[in-house]
């Protein structure tokens, strides 16, 4: 039983770096057309009751104000619709307003949460490059003969033996 725990705990492992490894550049690049698009267009989601989320001057706001939505409704007269949408950025707001620090408010009546896409940037990237560190310090590992997990030297034990210290199977 523990040994099969096991297992699936190194598979798991496995797993989550190989995610980390290729998943993380994808996140950047996503992160990164986020920011540069977020300049010029306001992607804005507009959730059910009175929850909405924007991506506008490189950041990503969450926010919910009960009653916002109806009373924007009552005064325009024009219902404010529901899903996805892009605007683009009015022409009286300044660019110069990158969002560039954290910020937000939890009162009872108002909630927000802000927080800036270089921040989301650097943690991809920084889950990136620990992800392909471990792969490389695994690989570097086993190329010169000791075990990729505790760098035990293997010499004289043969390839399909397991690690005679932590008892995982050669590379």
């Amino acid at each position: 039983m523990l040994r099969a725990l096991y297992h699936f705990s190194m598979r798991m492992r496995r797993a989550a770096n190989a995610l980390g490894m290729w998943g993380g550049p994808l996140m950047v690049l996503a992160f990164a057309v986020g920011w540069s698009y977020s300049k010029k267009y306001w992607l804005i989601y507009v959730g059910p009751g009175d929850w909405r989320a924007t991506v506008a001057n490189g950041s990503i706001g969450i926010n919910y104000e009960p009653g916002l939505i109806s009373m924007t409704e009552q005064a325009t007269g024009v219902p404010v619709p529901r899903g996805l949408r892009t605007l683009p950025v009015p022409g009286n707001i300044v660019q110069a307003n990158t969002a560039w620090w954290f910020g937000g408010t939890w009162e009872p009546a108002k909630k927000s949460l802000l927080v800036p896409l270089w921040f989301l940037i650097a943690m991809a990237t920084a889950v990136t490059a620990i992800a392909w560190r471990v792969d490389f310090m695994a690989s570097r590992r086993a190329r010169i003969g000791c075990c990729p997990k505790c760098n035990y030297n293997r010499a004289g034990i043969p390839a399909a033996a397991p690690c005679p210290e932590c008892g995982a199977t050669a590379s």
